[in-house]
């Protein structure tokens, strides 16, 4: 079956695995920061920007002091604002929200009014703790014919000090001046933990600091590290070591500042954003990005009914509202093919089964071009999807891409979805490698797809899309 609407260049790699738990701890002083030059005060960590509702003309700053041992120390942190402007000379400057979160304080900064598509200087200040000059670049008008790149990479998973690889694949998209960049969720190993929130921005601070970060929910953020079992036989079950809950992603949701999806919910006990912080989407020039969460492990069972029953109908409003030609969905699952087509527990697979038919039809209706997950397995490409078949030449298809986790191993896609779904797989699926990176590039031409082994500087495969037809 030939698919004109797609162009195929193939080299080896494989992007791929399942990485052995990492024991979350404290951070050391040492870890607190690569170096002092990304961050001149150890008072103020984990530095990053975010899109607000309308890319083009708000962005959210976001960092965390800890909560000194005094009183007046504590209130001096609480006095928080951000100073910005388009040189370091600054100018502006915003206060910031503050709140008691994961042992320290949170801080989030609302800046509106913003130039599109300018590059913005910006240095957070809580007391006498103030940051490194940072910058972000605002998003690109709706009506641009200009051309842009974004990064997106798989799970992260790491503990108190960070994945190791990551460093080195932040560094790599830094170096290329993307617009802004993804993590398909699983950004922290064990999210109920704020040292491993730490480590995960404090190993990528550079990047952090000078792109905006579009983040994913992912189910390890809702995981925490609970004693084994004494009964030898329990703990057994838990790779001997470890027993891992789940509860409510609520410092997730207390890291970031996404746009607000407006959903209204009587369940904001569960956290602070409750509902609001799960999906969101938001258009950067001629491209509408949603992402959505499709952990199918969110806890308490409320908050996943609520998430079941009005997620899936904001998202095909959300998508009908769109002009944007390109239409990108971000997931923490890949949709096509999901990890296992079975599982030992009938109940999910009656879920998953439920789950997709109901977004192959929003992705159908929506034209989505395409769809990225990650989670686990390996990396592979799908045929263009419709309503739950391969689609014939000449209609539409929405393409589905699932990322490897970054990290040093390698696990083969499985025969099922080489059967089922899989136009393109790794030639060398054995390979060990660091991380599959995808760039995306959308201009006016068209829209170009690359993964990349940033390890190897090894462009390992690449496509091209064209907009859906209404």
């Amino acid at each position: 079956m030939a698919y004109p609407r797609i162009s195929l260049v193939l080299a080896a790699a494989c992007f791929c695995g399942l990485a052995n738990p990492l024991h979350a701890q404290e951070p050391t002083l040492a870890q607190a920061t690569r170096s002092q030059d990304a961050v001149p005060n150890a008072n103020v960590v984990n530095i990053h920007s975010t899109f607000g509702k309308d890319a083009s003309t708000q962005i959210f700053v976001s960092w965390r002091t800890p909560v000194a041992g005094s009183t007046a120390q504590q209130e001096k942190n609480s006095d928080s604002d951000v100073e910005y402007g388009v040189t370091n000379a600054y100018g502006s400057t915003t206060s910031a929200a503050t709140f008691e979160s994961g042992g320290g304080l949170q801080h989030h900064a609302e800046l509106s009014g913003l130039t599109p598509g300018t590059t913005y200087h910006y240095r957070v200040r809580s007391g006498e703790a103030v940051g490194p000059d940072c910058t972000f670049r605002t998003g690109l008008p709706a009506d641009t014919q200009k051309t842009f790149t974004f990064a997106v990479m798989g799970d992260v998973e790491g503990p108190a000090d960070g994945n190791k690889f990551f460093p080195g694949i932040t560094d790599w998209i830094a170096e290329r001046d993307v617009d802004f960049f993804v993590v398909l969720g699983d950004l922290a190993y064990f999210g109920q933990q704020q040292s491993g929130w730490n480590g995960f921005f404090t190993s990528g601070a550079p990047l952090f600091q000078s792109c905006v970060f579009v983040p994913v929910l992912g189910d390890h953020s809702m995981e925490r590290l609970i004693p084994a079992p004494a009964d030898v036989e329990e703990k057994k079950r838990y790779h001997g070591t470890d027993v891992i809950a789940r509860e409510m992603p609520t410092l997730y949701l207390e890291q970031f500042m996404v746009p607000d999806n407006d959903t209204k919910s009587s369940y904001d006990d569960y956290g602070r954003r409750s509902l609001r912080g799960l999906w969101y989407s938001f258009d950067y020039g001629s491209a509408h990005i949603v992402s959505v969460e499709n952990t199918q492990e969110l806890t308490p069972i409320v908050m996943r009914e609520a998430t079941d029953a009005q997620q899936p109908v904001w998202v095909a409003k959300d998508l009908e509202n769109t002009k944007a030609p390109w239409r990108f969905v971000l997931s923490h699952r890949a949709y096509y093919p999901y990890e296992s087509e079975e599982t030992q527990w009938e109940h999910v697979n009656n879920r998953r089964s439920t789950h997709r038919a109901q977004w192959d039809e929003i992705f159908a209706d929506g034209r989505v071009s395409l769809t990225m997950g990650a989670h686990v397995g390996g990396w592979i490409l799908s045929h263009p999807i419709i309503n739950g078949k391969v689609s014939e030449e000449g209609q539409n298809g929405t393409v589905h891409m699932k990322l490897g986790k970054i990290g040093d191993y390698a696990q083969s896609p499985g025969a099922w979805e080489v059967e089922q779904w899989g136009t393109v797989l790794p030639t060398d699926p054995d390979e060990k490698i660091h991380s599959g990176l995808v760039l995306i590039t959308v201009s006016p031409d068209g829209a170009k797809v690359e993964t990349w082994d940033w390890s190897k500087e090894t462009l390992s495969h690449s496509f091209s899309l064209t907009p859906q037809k209404p």
